[in-house]
């Protein structure tokens, strides 16, 4: 397999406002993505079999993000904005609430970034 390098330039968007993390107030975080109803989640068995979730506890699991070219780009990018986000909130997120579910109706994704153990 070889492996290619490709620049990329990319434009990071924030909603900034004033914080005050001594009183909870957090305001900063990245524009939301366009396009993630374009976005679809299935949860699986690694042995690509197909469980309720009660039976996936305790299985290793399989998880598919999938989507179009231009919502896989756009939640692409949010997500570096995430990473980069200057914030003195410790786990700053967003929920997204038109994610499909592979298996029928929606999924509830949050998108969070954590501090380091």
């Amino acid at each position: 397999m070889t492996r290619k390098s490709v620049p990329a330039e990319l434009v990071l968007e924030y909603h900034m406002t004033d914080e005050n993390p001594e009183i909870g107030s957090f305001g900063n975080c990245p524009v939301d993505p366009e396009f993630t109803g374009e976005l679809e989640v299935g949860v699986y068995i690694d042995d690509d079999t197909v469980g309720a979730p009660k039976e996936l506890i305790g299985k290793p699991l399989q998880v598919r993000l999938s989507g179009t070219a231009r919502a896989l780009e756009e939640f692409g990018k949010y997500l570096i904005a995430l990473a980069r986000l200057e914030t003195g909130n410790p786990t700053p997120h967003d929920h997204f609430e038109d994610v499909k579910n592979e298996y029928g109706g929606m999924i509830h994704l949050i998108a969070e970034r954590v501090q380091p153990e």
